[in-house]
């Protein structure tokens, strides 16, 4: 007898795993066909209407949000039933469905309960055992899984059938259709473009500029024929171009600062996207000198304001004062000297130098872009601090038996701090001495003498009895 109660719960599972093999069946069918309906519409939309991005990605993340949704619902919920993972059509339900499907009623129902009653009273159950021997062997008669049969899945077919059937004829009569539009409807991050009877072609070998500099666009049509008008767009503002000979099209970028986004249009026409790629330019943007001269010559000190080229007394100490631009690093190379200053993206720079030789100086503005780096020449003339060179001559006057004396001064020092002059004579036997002054000098010859001063234009005076003559020289 327990023999026979086995026999029934089994026919009950055997019914309850052949339920879930026609879900999946079922539910594949239906997927599958759902699903194939679904890309047709989403190909032929984007085949005939040139979705934008935004719209075909939001299309293409809901379209994969609903396919993972359905197949899990339709067709793996069934497989974790099947394996009895996750919880599913328990035996007091398939025996409804049995009873309602083999006009059983409830009697299965009741008789899996006795079943259940039987194992918890144990031997105190002789009464619901003899209940049950007459169900048992009127269930024998019946084999449950056939309650459900196959031919079921049939009506799912046609949810299969129409798209594949629609997939043939379109495959056979506009082919375009299904792969031009599911190929950019996959692609749903780029942008496409309608066809046009014509081709855009950009007429440029380098899409590269220096920046602050114009760019010249030339564009040039080839197809059935040539648009009368095309125009740049640089995102929402459109300029026409000017047209050079049919096919033929120019535009120029004024000043370009940035990168630079642009296509082209012609009627309901488009191009693709270009970028312009704007290259840094190395710029000194402002140059400040201080020159701090030496003590000694009693000049004040300057500043010079965007000037290179310079012309200062020996020993004056120069300080460069850069401001700079779009560099990774520069140089300043003196006659003597070269410094370098790396990693110099913060814009400044400053370089100490003291002056002894004249020549030309070079500053020298690097960046990653080989092709822009860039160098200034300047001179640097310096003007050497000599010993003066003095120089007296004895002559005789045809017109006088006086004596003259000539003294001459070959001027290349900077600054004179004094010149001492000491004459022997019976009358004169005095010190004679130049004072100290910034630009001219003194010669005292006596204190009966007037003063003389001389600059660096030639001075002479002469000798009328006890006058001194002088004769001063640059």
């Amino acid at each position: 007898m327990a023999k026979d109660f086995n026999n029934i719960t089994e026919q009950v599972d055997a019914f309850r795993r052949k339920y879930y093999s026609l879900q999946l069946l079922n539910g594949s069918l239906w997927t599958s066909g759902i699903l194939l309906a679904l890309l047709l519409s989403l190909f032929s939309i984007e085949y005939f209407f040139y979705l934008p991005v935004a719209w075909k990605t939001l299309l293409f993340y809901l379209f994969l949000g609903f396919s993972l949704f359905i197949t899990y619902k339709k067709i793996v919920s069934p497989i974790l039933s099947y394996l009895n993972i996750r919880a599913g059509l328990s035996r007091a339900e398939a025996a409804k469905m049995i009873g309602s499907r083999l006009a059983l009623d409830d009697e299965l129902t009741n008789a899996l309960q006795l079943m259940s009653k039987l194992n918890d009273e144990g031997k105190d159950s002789s009464l619901i055992e003899a209940s049950l021997e007459s169900r048992v062997r009127h269930f024998g008669n019946y084999s449950f899984p056939k309650a459900i049969p196959w031919s079921e899945s049939l009506r799912f077919v046609k949810y299969l059938a129409l798209p594949l059937l629609l997939i043939f004829l379109m495959l056979a009569a506009a082919p375009r259709l299904l792969l031009d539009g599911g190929v950019r409807f996959v692609d749903y991050s780029q942008s496409y473009l309608p066809e046009a009877p014509f081709q855009f072609v950009l007429d440029v070998e380098n899409l590269q500029c220096v920046q602050n500099e114009d760019f010249l666009l030339k564009l040039k049509t080839e197809g059935e024929y040539a648009p009368d008008q095309v125009f740049v767009r640089f995102g929402e503002a459109e300029y026409l171009m000017r047209s050079e000979r049919p096919g033929s099209y120019l535009f120029t970028i004024k000043n370009a600062r940035e990168n630079i986004e642009f296509s082209f249009s012609s009627g309901r026409f488009s191009s693709k996207k270009y970028l312009l790629n704007v290259l840094p330019d190395p710029r000194l943007k402002s140059m400040r000198i201080q020159l701090n001269y030496p003590s000694y010559l009693g000049l004040e000190d300057e500043e010079i304001q965007n000037q290179g080229n310079l012309s200062i007394p020996e020993g004056t100490e120069i300080s460069w004062l850069l401001q700079t631009e779009n560099i990774d690093w520069l140089s300043l190379s003196l006659p003597d000297s070269v410094f370098l200053k790396e990693n110099a993206e913060s814009g400044r720079a400053s370089f100490d130098f003291t002056a002894r030789s004249s020549g030309e100086y070079r500053i020298d503005l690097k960046n990653s872009q080989e092709s822009l780096n860039k160098r200034l020449s300047y001179s640097l003339d310096v003007v050497e601090d000599r010993r003066p060179e003095i120089r007296m001559d004895r002559l005789g006057d045809s017109l006088s038996l006086k004596e003259n004396l000539f003294l001459g001064l070959n001027q290349r020092r900077l600054r004179f701090t004094a010149i001492e002059i000491l004459r022997s004579a019976r009358r004169f036997s005095r010190f004679l001495k130049r004072r100290r002054h910034p630009h001219q000098s003194q010669i005292a010859k006596s204190t009966r003498l007037p003063l003389f001063q001389f600059g660096r234009t030639q001075h002479s005076c002469r000798t009328k009895h006890s006058h001194v003559v002088c004769r001063v020289g640059p």
